[in-house]
Order: C-alpha cells, then structure tokens, then sequence
C-alpha cells in the first residue's frame, strides 16, 4: 500500500470524529464486470470504467479498492449474508462446557447425564485414529437402552452411521465389505465409523468382534465360510480395517469378563423425576408428529450443536495429546491399595474421555501439530468427575443398574451372618423402586453378575436346602437395624400429596433417586442416622457439610463421597460438593502411602 492509500485509510478511519470530513463525497461502489457466459469477471471504477485493483480490506470486512485509471477509490463491502454466516461460524466455535452439552442434549434425552455424556463423546471420537471406546446399555426392558444412541446419533453425518438390528457371524462382513478383485479379499472399512447394535448380536459375531474391540491391530484378517449352491463351503478372507466407536444395547447383563473390560457398561436413569419428563416428551412428540419433528428441526441448540460437530468434523484432527502424564497417572492411583488387570483397559479409557472433552473444544486447544491438538487442565479435570460417576459399578464389571440393586436393595438387608432369600430381595425391590423384580430375572442374571463380582456368594439354606440364601462377600460395618422402605406414590395423584389423602399426615414419601444409598464400607456412626436420613427430603447442602463435619475425619476421596451419598445427595452430587470443599475446608496430606483428606 503506498502513501497515498495510507493517507486515504487514516481519512476515513478518522471520519467519525471529523465533522468535515462526513460532508464529503464518499466513494462510489465498485461495479461489476461480466464475461459473455454471465460469469463475474472482475470490478471496474465507478467513474471512468477502468479496471480497479484492491487496495486494502479494512476491519469490518469491506474491501477497497483504486482504479489505476483516474485514481478514485472505491468499495464493496460485505454481504449481508456473508456477515450472518461469518457470526454464526463464531457462535458455533465458542467454549462449551459439559453441562451445557448435557442441557442441548436434553431436548430429547431427558436426565442421564454421565450415560449420555459419555456416548456423545464416545460418537465424537470416531475421527480421531485410535481414540474410540466401546459403550453397552445394559438395564431391564423399557427404559431407553436404545432410544439414548439413537437420539444421539443424530447429531452427526450420515456417511458415519451403520445401525444394526441383528447380525449374523458372516452377514456382518458381507453386507458392508466390498471385494478387492486384485486380492481377492472382502475389504470392510470401518474407520470414523459409529456402529449401533439396538440388540446384543449374535455371541459368534462378538467373539469375532473381540480383537477389534481391543483394537488389537488396525488391519483385522479373518477367514470366513460362504456355502453356494453347488460349490459346496468356500473359504473367503476378510479384511477389517480401522477402529469404529461401537454401541450395544440389551436387556441381559453379559457374564463374559472379556466382553465386559472391553465396554462402558451404562445404563438409563429411572427415577420418577425421569419418567415424568419422558413421559411429556412423549406426550408432545405422539399427539402431533409433524408439529414434533418441525420443533426439533427449528431448535435453535440442537441446530447449533449438528453445526459445532460438523466444524470439527470438518477440522481434520485425529489425534490429542494429553500433558503431566505423570499426574494423570498418579490421580488415578490415588486410593487404590492395589491395582487389577482390568485397569490396563479402565485407565486407557479414562484418558480417552480427557481427548473426547478436547476434541469437543478443539477451537480452544493449542495445536501441537497439524491433526494434532492438546488436553488443556479443565479437560483433565473435567474427564476425572465424569469417571468417578460411573467407575464404582464399571470397575466391578457391573451395569450400573445391578449395582444399584445391590447397593439399595441387597446391603440394607444384609447382616454378618444371616442369609437373604429372593423373596426378601423381591420385597425390598419394590419397596424402593415401585415395580416388582420378576424371579426369572433375578436368578438368572442379576444374581450371577454380582457373584461374578466377587460381591455375594450363595449358599443352601441350612434349615431348608431346597432354598438358596445370599450372602455379601464384602465385609460389613453396618450395625443390623430394620430398614424401613418408603411408601411408593400414589398412581392417580402426586406423590407429595399422598400424605393429606391418605391420612399418613405430613411424612415425606421418596422417590427412588432420592433413596438412601447404603455402601459396604461406612461407619457406625453414620448407620445410626441411617433410619432418620431415610425418612427426610433430600436435604441441603450446609446441612450435610454440618454432619460430615460432626461425624468424619480423614477419608480418601471415594470414602468422602461414600458418606455424602449416605446422607442423600446423589453421586453426581456427591462429586460436586467434594470438588467445592476441596482446597478450602479440606486439605489433602499423606498418610501410610494413601492421599487423605480432612477437616481445617
């Protein structure tokens, strides 16, 4: 730009503050130039029809230009549109944390927030090389094992997805492979692809799937059989190639530990708060379809949200670097006495939560190299509260749905040296949840994954051996008492009400998600308060840092949390309290090789 272009810049810069200079002419626009085809061909001066070449593009976008004829300027400046779209591009690219991700997503999925936050990040890694983790819905029949991927899903490009109903051992490669005539192999590329199995597939097809779960190689080879007709079986080769995220959804707990280290075992809220919510949504969605879908089409959030994943889809990043690997490592030791074989696969999915959070933020991380970005801290310490939501039951190789059971159903009925009948679990059952637990399911499946655990035995009753009694194989610290179960709502009216019309006075009834939460390791002193916590609205927050104060001192981290959950708050809440006191009312400190924390 020469002194003369300067000089012209600096006049209109300054034009505002010049009253004189606001009376004289401004530049004309610059006028369009077509070739015969009707194509834009170039800009000419609006004086003397000369060519003009640009000059500069000024800070809101127009760009200037001087004719080499005459010298007069010229401008044009930015479309409207091109504007719009320019601020939307920004809008779409700003920070997000995870509980506004959660808010967008719960326009269709309501509650659930450790399941679907971990399935939508799990969706989002699919671009990276070898980021992906493996996600199973376990939990009983009608609560949403499948509608939760299905509404996910939807976020991201078609191309990405494959949804399977059911799948034979060799249906599965055939549908999707594509023959390499040179050869002569079935080639199946499943790179940044998100695979959707709505039931549990064929247990052939699993133990196939196994290597490709674990991502034990990038290039997978498989012999299969084809019968024909006349040929008799032949022999193919199967090529899979790259890693998908996968998703299973079933109603039967898997007994498999390999299946089980392979895959977040997640499973749908069902507290009454859940089931209201989605029964308006249903409500909304069955009684006008076309008004349903045109809302979820128009929703400004979910627009926003399928613009932001297209922008990173569009990004071209593979990989993430996670920094201080040494701390990660150390934070994920930390209370542990000792360490499983399992954890070689749970830790590697902790840090692959820390890239999915960097990932969903990729705009805002620093870019090591091109494809490659960095895990910023609030990534890490976002990753460690999502884990501790769901690493209690996860670590067990339990759905979090059959922990439940057993934390709220089989603990409290538990004492050192009495047995518990299925009958007594079935009553407990309903007592707490409001809906009976069919036999079937209980011995066959519930049962046997938590003895698989290492969480119960069971033993013939001495007195009648026709019966089998269940035993908890952690040792117990809960003096024995009488639990006394809620009363469940009233089916016609709300619950809250109950009390005035059925005559039981102002008693508070709870409602599952609010029942107490008994662990296997607690004090006795908290036991005592057990019964009177049990009967209470869910309480406030300075009123259970008043009791954690009053009754505990130097725990770990999981045994802090253990107590909050006792005293009624729920896990999630459980994990935010904690970080809220962390640094100052309580202050961590060494002790024995473990990472304690107390009081000030």
């Amino acid at each position: 730009m020469d002194s003369s272009d300067n000089h012209y810049k600096t006049s209109l810069d300054t034009a505002g503050s010049n009253p004189a200079a606001l009376e004289q002419p401004l530049p004309g626009l610059a006028e369009v130039e077509y070739d015969e085809f009707g194509f834009i061909k170039g800009y000419v001066c609006p004086s003397c029809g000369s060519p003009i070449k640009e000059a500069y593009v000024d800070d809101a976008g127009t760009r200037w230009f001087k004719c080499t004829h005459c010298g007069s300027y010229s401008s044009k400046p930015k479309p409207m549109e091109r504007l719009q779209f320019e601020r939307e591009l920004t809008e779409a690219k700003r920070p997000i944390t995870l509980k506004e991700l959660n808010e967008v997503l719960a326009t269709t999925v309501k509650r659930d927030e450790p399941a679907k936050s971990l399935a939508f990040l799990g969706m989002l890694l699919a671009q990276t090389e070898e980021d992906q983790y493996n996600i199973a819905f376990q939990a009983e029949s009608s609560t949403g094992k499948s509608y939760i991927p299905l509404e996910l899903v939807e976020y991201f490009p078609e191309e990405e997805k494959r949804i399977y109903g059911g799948a034979s051992p060799t249906s599965f490669f055939h549908e999707v492979g594509v023959w390499d005539k040179e050869r002569r192999v079935i080639r199946v590329d499943l790179a940044h692809k998100i695979l959707i199995f709505l039931d549990q597939p064929h247990w052939m097809l699993m133990e196939k799937l196994r290597p490709l779960l674990s991502h034990d190689r990038k290039i997978l080879t498989y012999k299969i059989t084809d019968k024909r007709e006349k040929a008799g079986l032949r022999t193919k080769t199967v090529e899979l190639i790259g890693y998908p995220s996968v998703v299973f959804c079933t109603a039967k707990p898997t007994q498999e530990e390999q299946e089980k280290t392979r895959l977040w075992l997640l499973s749908p809220e069902t507290s009454q708060e859940k089931l209201r919510e989605s029964l308006w949504l249903i409500a909304k969605k069955e009684c006008n379809r076309e008004a349903f879908r045109q809302w979820l089409e128009q929703d400004p959030k979910r627009r926003w949200l399928k613009r932001r994943v297209g922008l990173i889809r569009a990004s071209g990043i593979r990989n993430v670097v996670i920094p201080n690997e040494e701390q990660i490592f150390k934070r994920y030791l930390n209370g542990r006495s000792s360490l499983k074989p399992r954890d070689q696969r749970d830790f590697p999915r902790l840090l692959r939560i820390i890239k999915g959070l960097a990932l969903l933020n990729c705009f805002h991380r620093k870019e090591v190299n091109p494809g490659t970005i960095e895990a910023s801290r609030e990534d890490i310490e976002e990753a460690f509260k999502l884990y501790r939501m769901i690493a209690p039951s996860n670590e067990l190789g339990l759905s979090p749905e059959t922990y439940e059971i057993y934390v709220k159903v089989i603990v409290p009925l538990a004492s050192e040296n009495h047995g518990i009948s299925r009958k007594e679990i079935q009553k407990r059952y309903y007592d707490v949840f409001y809906r009976p637990l069919q036999d079937d399911r209980l011995r066959r499946q519930i049962l046997p994954s938590l003895e698989s655990a290492g969480l119960i035995r069971q033993e013939p009753n001495p007195e009648n051996k026709r019966e089998i009694l269940i035993y908890p194989t952690v040792p117990l610290t809960i003096s024995p008492m009488k639990m006394e179960a809620p009363e469940p709502p009233s089916r016609l009216g709300d619950h809250e009400n109950r009390g005035e019309n059925s005559g039981v006075g102002q008693e508070t009834i709870h409602e599952p998600s609010k029942d107490i939460e008994c662990t296997d390791v607690v004090s006795i002193s908290a036991a005592q308060s057990l019964s009177a916590t049990h009967k209470m609205e869910k309480p406030a927050l300075a009123d259970v840092v008043s009791r954690l104060r009053a009754e505990f001192n130097h725990l770990t981290e999981e045994e802090w949390l253990q107590r909050m959950v006792m005293l009624g708050l729920t896990r999630e809440e459980a994990c935010s309290l904690f970080e809220k006191l962390k640094g100052e009312a309580l202050f961590w400190h060494d002790e024995d090789g473990r990472t304690v924390w107390s009081w000030a």
